[in-house]
């Protein structure tokens, strides 16, 4: 992640110790551990290129390791948009009806219930997840949904008195 590129002192103290890179760095420190006592280094270096990551990865195994955790949390925050984006589709579709002035609002209300229903089950799977943003989104969407469907009943029963 190069935090020499963005911060000149890091960049300073990389040069005055003869590194070009953190990389450069954490390859010349893990080298050495592995070297001195024989341990298995384990360095965190953040995203790398494929160039960099094959630097690290023969002074340091457990990069592959970390590359696969990367990728199965990365799929589970794919599933977690996914849904959102498919719940983001049925408030449209609810939207569009109330926009075209629907006449079943019984109907509707049904469809928000779900709506809100999926978003509480969004939420707490991103809470699960430690996805904390999404399900704020999730939570926030839900309570917009009830908000909505709360004020149709109301105008409902107003046009049936």
């Amino acid at each position: 992640e190069a935090p020499e590129a963005r911060y000149r002192d890091a960049a300073a103290w990389l040069a005055q110790h003869g590194h070009r890179s953190t990389v450069d760095y954490l390859v010349a420190a893990a080298g050495a551990v592995l070297e001195e006592t024989g341990l298995l280094p384990h360095a965190n270096a953040g995203a790398l290129d494929e160039t960099d990551l094959d630097r690290l990865r023969a002074v340091s195994p457990s990069q592959g390791m970390m590359i696969e955790k990367l990728a199965a949390r990365r799929k589970e925050f794919a599933d977690v948009l996914q849904r959102m984006a498919a719940l983001g589709q049925m408030a449209k579709e609810v939207q569009d009806a109330l926009t075209a002035g629907a006449d079943g609002i019984d109907d509707l209300q049904s469809r928000m219930q779900k709506i809100a229903d999926e978003a509480a089950e969004i939420a707490l799977t991103a809470r699960q997840k430690d996805m904390e943003d999404l399900a704020r989104q999730a939570d926030g969407l839900r309570q917009q949904i009830l908000a909505a469907k709360n004020k149709i009943a109301l105008l409902a029963g107003k046009a049936r008195a």
